[in-house]
């Protein structure tokens, strides 16, 4: 790649690896370790690639773009963009306090949330707008939207027709995953910047108030 990888890579069921990198590409090694192609977006990849229904390569761009890529090919499907971008974001003046300020503390950096999918290969997201996004795999259009106080940092868990997340109003929540309708919602005493990692018992997820939470 052209510049660092920050992210995990993802493997298919050929054992070709997917990865992104900053350099705003995305790139495809066969099963031989030869290239085979990559493909650029708009703006670096930060987090990392998902592997859906036919092989297809979902990524999540810098800006906040969803794309889907043919796993032969390198083409892209389809693309889906959120109702704020990164661009539109960082001029927000609230956002740049709470977001340069009190998080990073460094204004060249970007978080990029990694893209999950559901059961039914819905593609789920959580983006720095405050918004939790459900796209559909085969055409890239919006199922449904459900929005938080604060921004999305984390990618989500999906397990027996539910969503969690966390959100940085320091809320964990759980969505049903076919329609976003809220199922229930705990508050923690931080930001919820973690995954969630869901049991057969419960639902486990850290915060910055230096706890992990065992929910059920």
């Amino acid at each position: 790649a052209g510049d660092a990888i920050h992210s995990t890579p993802a493997v298919d069921h050929r054992d070709w690896v997917y990865y992104g990198s900053l350099d705003s590409h995305l790139y495809a090694v066969d099963e031989n370790l030869v290239p085979s192609w990559h493909a650029q977006v708009d703006s670096p990849i930060e987090g990392s690639p998902a592997i859906g229904n036919r092989g297809r390569v979902y990524v999540i761009s810098q800006q906040g773009n969803l794309y889907c890529f043919n796993p032969e090919t390198g083409g892209v499907v389809w693309d889906f963009s959120p109702e704020e971008s990164w661009d539109n974001l960082k001029d927000d003046d609230d956002f740049q306090i709470d977001y340069y300020t009190r998080i990073l503390s460094d204004d060249s950096a970007v978080i990029s949330p990694s893209p999950v999918i559901g059961k039914d290969n819905t593609i789920y997201f959580g983006w720095l707008d405050g918004n939790l996004y459900a796209v559909n795999p085969e055409t890239g259009e919006e199922k449904w939207r459900f929005s938080t106080g604060g921004e999305i940092f984390s990618s989500p868990a999906v397990r027996d027709g539910a969503v969690y997340f966390g959100s940085d109003d320091t809320i964990v929540y759980a969505l049903d995953a076919s329609s976003g309708a809220e199922l229930w919602r705990f508050r923690t005493g931080g930001q919820v910047f973690s995954s969630p990692a869901v049991a057969f018992d419960g639902v486990y997820v850290g915060s910055l108030d230096g706890r992990v939470y065992a929910l059920d």
